[in-house]
């Protein structure tokens, strides 16, 4: 059951790592997909030159400032309609798609990092119980809740356990730890 756990363990591990590859792999496409919205923006630049040429002549005094606001928001119109377009708006699809995709990848391998984590935690626990965990009855198989199988519960075994030995039951202690615990039974009132 050890070598199963830390088997599982590790194959989550590796899956976990691939997973966040991919995810990076993802990032790296849509920060691709970004950049090339913001070309496709840069190719509607606000500032044309006439709107420069207007408001260098208001700035001077030259011209009505009016006419430089006027321009300004034609622009702005003419922008605002070409940033609409199908390239741009797919672009954009793409984008949200792919970002979509990283994140849920992202969130995927670390909800398997989490798994081998885990697997890797109930694998060493499994190490130094050793014999005696095999003893141990799931308790969720006792109320019907287990969803491991017979052979892969890292809980215990879904048999009624055998009545244990003696020495398993009865250990030594120390002098100190049997003070201790006779110190505790009275201030229990026993």
């Amino acid at each position: 059951a050890r070598d199963r756990m830390r088997q599982a363990a590790m194959e989550a591990r590796q899956d976990a790592d691939e997973l966040a590859a991919v995810a990076e792999d993802a990032k790296a496409r849509a920060a691709e997909k970004q950049k090339e919205m913001w070309s496709l923006a840069g190719q509607q630049e606000l500032m044309t030159n006439e709107v420069k040429d207007a408001a260098r002549a208001a700035a001077a005094g030259t011209g009505d400032p009016r006419l430089f606001w006027q321009a300004l928001e034609q622009r702005r119109a003419v922008v605002a309609v070409q940033s609409r377009s199908t390239e741009f708006s797919k672009a954009r699809q793409e984008l949200s798609q792919l970002r979509s995709e990283a994140d849920t990848l992202t969130k995927r391998a670390k909800d398997r990092s989490c798994e081998a984590k885990k697997l890797e935690t109930v694998s060493k626990v499994a190490a130094i119980c050793g014999s005696s965990s095999s003893r141990r009855c799931c308790s969720l198989f006792a109320a019907g809740a287990c969803p491991f199988g017979q052979g892969d519960c890292p809980r215990g075994s879904h048999e009624v356990p055998g009545v244990p030995e003696k020495q398993e039951v009865f250990t030594s202690i120390t002098k100190a730890k049997m003070r201790l615990l006779q110190q505790k039974w009275e201030e229990a009132g026993g």
